[in-house]
Order: structure tokens, then sequence, then C-alpha cells
């Protein structure tokens, strides 16, 4: 009897809390039908949040505890997917540090889709910020009635993957410091197969670096060994192939932030040699390279960022694969672009 009545109170507890939510939304909406539909969360927004938020793990559950109360700011559809821009209180209570970090190991079956769907999720000093949704290059549905969850692994999460995101989260990075990034460690890394265990070395130092603070992001990036630029850029040509062949864009993504914060230490023409693979991978996925170019350019403080811009202004001729050396190819593991030099 009384796992019932707790059960009970649990419940009604739930029903309270979408009750004050759906009160204050309609309030704030006021006898716009529209708008009102547009600051709520979809039945599909509010299942992928819950998912990504999912997990024993201490922060996810103060992020948990900021989408009970969460508004919709603003929406942007892409015609291959959208952001959701969110509104979250004053007084909500925050993870420690500032700055911006992203994540997302989840993945939708969705009715009218072939290949499904992905999903971003932006945590800006400390709260939710945007959930991004992309289709692998099909329209986005006009209406979704049936849909289906899973992680990137499958039914059960990688928990220690998300706790390897909030590992350094405000912490500051000397890369110079770090051992296992010199090129001298990482000879023929580039011409592994993909995965390896480095890429996610690097994805998760990559991964804590977009949480520290500009300053912090500046310094940090500052300190970048030109012995150890070898390594980003291999990590950065691996990723593109890795973002095709696993139809995620969370790999150009931190592609793309490699570059950026290698920023053309030793040579310029290095960095801007392997731009073309990501707007080439953005557009074989489905995902808006002009998008996903000016979202890591945000991030990259000085010249960095100014690059990475700068490329997108280039005619569509000098942002191919062929200027710049590169073919689509195959290893025996999948899709690989290739060197022609």
């Amino acid at each position: 009897m009384a796992a019932k009545g707790l059960q009970e109170l649990f419940d009604f507890t739930v029903r309270w809390r979408q009750e004050r939510y759906c009160l204050r939304i309609v309030k704030r909406a006021g006898k716009n039908r529209d708008s009102l539909c547009a600051m709520m969360l979809s039945l599909l927004e509010r299942a992928v949040l819950e998912k990504l938020l999912a997990g024993d793990c201490p922060r996810l559950g103060i992020l948990r505890s900021q989408l009970r109360d969460v508004e919709v700011e603003r929406r942007e559809f892409t015609g291959i997917g959208f952001f959701i821009y969110f509104r979250v209180g004053k007084d909500i209570e925050r993870l420690d540090g500032t700055g911006r970090f992203i994540f997302g190991d989840v993945q939708a079956c969705i009715s009218g889709l072939n290949y499904g769907a992905g999903f971003l999720l932006y945590v800006t000093d400390g709260a939710l910020h945007m959930l991004e949704g992309y289709t692998y290059d099909e329209p986005w549905p006009r209406s979704i009635e049936q849909f289906e969850l899973t992680y990137d692994n499958g039914l059960v999460r990688d928990l220690g993957k998300i706790s390897r995101v909030f590992a350094r989260i405000a912490s500051p990075i000397d890369f110079s410091s770090i051992d296992w990034l010199f090129d001298k460690s990482n000879h023929g890394y580039g011409l592994l197969s993909i995965p390896q265990p480095r890429d996610e070395d690097i994805a998760n130092l990559i991964r804590s670096w977009t949480a520290l603070t500009e300053s912090e992001r500046k310094e940090s990036a500052a300190h970048l060994s030109d012995k150890q630029s070898s390594t980003f850029l291999s990590f950065s040509e691996r990723m593109a192939s890795r973002a095709v062949r696993e139809r995620n864009s969370e790999y150009l993504l931190l592609g793309l932030l490699a570059l950026g914060i290698e920023g053309g230490k030793v040579d310029r023409r290095d960095n801007l040699l392997l731009m073309p693979l990501h707007y080439d991978a953005s557009r074989r996925i489905g995902a808006n390279p002009n998008e996903i170019f000016e979202n890591v350019a945000r991030l990259i403080p000085g010249t960095g960022g100014q690059n990475i811009r700068a490329f997108l202004s280039r005619s569509e001729r000098d942002k191919s694969l062929d200027v710049m050396g590169y073919v689509v190819g195959a290893d025996d593991d999948g899709f690989r672009y290739a060197r022609t030099w």
C-alpha cells in the first residue's frame, strides 16, 4: 500500500507540473493559437530531450530539472531539420562553469523517413540553450505520428561517454601539457582504420574545450604546440569521413572545431585543404553546411573563426574536393575521403 501511495503521489506531482507548464504557456500566448503551438514542445521534441537527459549522472539531473520549466523561445526550420531555442528561468539551478558544450547520442526512427533523424543538444552557461534535429538528406516530415527513439549504440546508453563530456566542464585546458597529443605519439594515425581510441580521446578533449568561456578557449588554443598540429589535422580529416559513414553531424562539428583550434599554426594552407571535406560531407548527410560552419565559427576565437567563415564566401568551385586534392573513396570499413597528392 505504501508503494502504491508513493506512486500515486508521484503521478499527481507529474500531472501538476505538466498542468502548470501548460497554464503558463497559455497565459503567455494569450488568444494567439499559432503562438501557443510554437511555444510548446511536441511529443517528439519532449521525448528526445528526456532521452538525452536520462541517466544516473548528477549533471544530467540538473539539466532534467531545467526541462520541467523550459519554454520555447523560437523555432527555425531548415527543410531537413530544425533548431529550437529555449528560455529558462533566472532562478534555475545551473551547471557549474560557463561557455557552451554540445552532445547528442539519440537517434529516431520516424514514419516516413528512410534513414531516421538525429539530434544535438546545446548547453550554454550551464543551461539548456538549443535542440537541433536533422534528417539524413530527406525533407523533415510535416507531421509525425509514430516514432521510436534509441541511443547510438542501441537501447542501452553509454553513460561513460556522456560523463566524459561533462568531466572537464569549466576546467582550463593546456594543450601543450598533453603528451599524447604530440605528433611523435601519433605516427600513422591519419591512415589508421576508423574509428580508433585516439579519435575518442581527441573528441572528448574538444567537447571539454567547447565548455570553456571565450577567453579560456582563446588561451587554450594559443597553447597548442606546432608539434601537435598534424594530430589535429589528421583527426579533422578522419571525422569528415566518419560523419558520412555514420551519417552523424556531430563529427563534422568536432572535425571543424579541430581545424579552428589548430588555426593554421604551421601553415594556413594545410588547414584550408581540409575544409572542403566537411563542406562536402555536410551535403552528403543532408546537413546545411552554412549552419555547421557558422556554429563552429561562433566558438572559435580570433582568426580561426574568421578563416572558417571566409571559406563559405569562396566560389563553389573553390570549395570542391578536387580543387584541394581529394576524391571520394572507400576502405574495408566503408566510405572514406582519399588524397590525390
